[in-house]
């Protein structure tokens, strides 16, 4: 399978589950097993649109502990970068 397709096939995921989130307010998508799911809306740092990913999430005191892995990229997630350019955002969690 092609990269384009497999960048297709992962956007068409993501928008669905993003959807189905808001939809439903959390109680489909807000979970992946154990693990919670919130979504988080950035701002592009260079294009200034308004970007939402799903990602999954511990509290730690009041704040939210995220992970940048990007999947195993060996560059930051598009939302690290812009989450880095302009810190305060919007998230919506289910818990």
């Amino acid at each position: 399978m092609s990269r384009r397709l497999l960048r297709a096939i992962e956007r068409a995921v993501t928008r669905t589950h993003i959807a189905l989130y808001r939809i439903t307010r959390g109680r489909v998508g807000g979970k992946w097993g154990k693990a919670r799911v919130l979504l988080l809306t950035t701002t592009g740092r260079t294009t200034g649109k308004r970007r939402t990913t799903p990602l999954f999430y511990l509290r730690d005191d009041g704040a939210y502990a995220l992970v940048a892995s990007g999947g195993g990229r060996a560059q930051h997630p598009g939302w690290y970068r812009n989450l880095e350019a302009n810190p305060r955002q919007r998230s919506r969690s289910t818990g």
